[in-house]
């Protein structure tokens, strides 16, 4: 990760993923299989359809979650580059 105003650090970022293709096409790789995890068309309607039961008399939305429950260090540097899909 890179810390937000760090242009630096930005900067250097990218230019290791550029040095590396294989690095690149995993962390694609992975961040697709996150996507289909959490926004499929089932997960969507389950959320939804979550949503929608908690509805309370007076049209209020009660205790409505983040649709992706991704813990922060799921997505840390050490973990996107040594994980396997």
């Amino acid at each position: 990760m890179v810390p937000p105003g760090d242009g630096a650090a930005l900067i250097a970022a990218v230019r290791s993923l550029a040095a590396d293709p294989q690095r690149c096409r995993d962390m694609g790789a992975r961040a697709r299989a996150l996507f289909e995890r959490a926004y499929d068309r089932p997960v969507a309607l389950r959320r939804w359809t979550d949503l929608v039961d908690r509805i309370d008399t007076a049209g209020q939305a009660i205790d409505v979650p983040h649709p992706v429950a991704v813990p922060p260090q799921a997505l840390s540097n050490s973990n996107l580059s040594n994980s396997k899909v």
